[in-house]
C-alpha cells in the first residue's frame, strides 16, 4: 500500500519538515539561554546600592474581600526563608487591624515559631 507521491508533494513536505526543524532549534536554543538570563537578574536585584523605605503593610480585619490584596502583599514576607518565624508571626501581628477578628485570631495563638503555620492556615 505505497502510495507514489508527485515531486510537487515531496518537495512540499521537505519545506515542511525544514520550517519545523529550523523552528525547533530557534526554540530550542531560547530555552536553553534561559538560564543566564534568569541568572543574570538575580545577579542585578542583589547590587542594589540604595535602601528603599520599608513598606507599610495593608492592614487586614480578616474580612474575606481584603484578603487577596493583603496577602499579596504580606506573601513577600511569609516566602522569605530568611525571616525566622516568630519575626513573621510579629509581622503578621502588625498587619492586622487592632481588635479585628484576625487580631485576634493571631493573638489566640502564642506567639512562638511552632504556630506559624497554624495561625497561617486559619487566616487563609
Amino acid at each position: 500500500m505505497v502510495e507514489k507521491a508527485s515531486e510537487a508533494e515531496l518537495i512540499s513536505e521537505m519545506e515542511a519538515k525544514d520550517r519545523y526543524s529550523t523552528r525547533y532549534y530557534e526554540l530550542k536554543y531560547k530555552c536553553e539561554d534561559r538560564p543566564s538570563l534568569v541568572s543574570s537578574e538575580s545577579s542585578i536585584k542583589g547590587k542594589r546600592s540604595f535602601k528603599l523605605p520599608p513598606i507599610e503593610f495593608k492592614k487586614y480585619s480578616g474580612d474575606l474581600i481584603d484578603w487577596l490584596p493583603f496577602w499579596s502583599q504580606f506573601r513577600v514576607v511569609h516566602d522569605d526563608l530568611s525571616i525566622d518565624l516568630n519575626d513573621k508571626i510579629a509581622y503578621l501581628r502588625q498587619a492586622t487591624i487592632d481588635g479585628s477578628k484576625a487580631r485576634r485570631l493571631v493573638e489566640s495563638f502564642p506567639a512562638v515559631a511552632d504556630y506559624y503555620s497554624k495561625i497561617i492556615e486559619f487566616e487563609v
